[in-house]
Parts: C-alpha cells; structure tokens; sequence
C-alpha cells in the first residue's frame, strides 16, 4: 500500500483541474469515500481506486465548457501526466 502523501500529491494536482459546482472537490470526495468502502468489500486494490478517483473528473469542466468533446479521454492524458509527476516527485 502506497504513502498517503502521494494520494495528497494527486489530490492537490487534480483539484485544479475542479472548476464547476456538480463535479467540485466535494463530488470526489463524495465518490472517494463511496469507492473506498466498495473497493474494501471487493477486495480491490485500494491504491488503483483512490487514485482512480481522484482524477476520474480532471477533464469534465473541459467537456462542461465545450473546449473537448470526451472528458474520458482527456482525462486519461491528465491523469497520467498528473502520475508521471508525483512518481518522478516521490522517487517510489
């Protein structure tokens, strides 16, 4: 199991990209607590689903604004920047 501080990591770097009311920090913290509790009652990998979660809207205010049609993917390449960056941050 990871180091909570690089969840912070993610979670401080994917709240800039939160910028409308109904998928706002509140919402991921609503849909984190939701998938922690599934995910330990599934058994899942607990590091996947949190950070899962916390970047699964990184790109919806894009959508939201019409600047991307498909916050899933672009999201993806967020997502993945955002994991590159604490990675390369923590030395894991």
């Amino acid at each position: 199991m990871l180091d909570d501080s690089i969840f912070t990591k993610i979670k401080e770097q994917s709240e800039a990209f939160l910028r409308h009311s109904h998928h706002s920090k509140s919402h991921v913290k609503r849909v984190y607590s939701l998938a922690i509790r599934i995910a330990k009652e599934e058994k899942a990998d607990l590091d996947v689903v949190k950070a899962a979660v916390l970047l699964h809207d990184v790109a919806r205010a894009m959508e939201d604004e019409e600047t991307i049609t498909d916050h899933a993917f672009e999201g993806s390449k967020i997502a993945r920047e955002v994991l590159e960056a604490v990675y390369s941050d923590c030395h894991l």
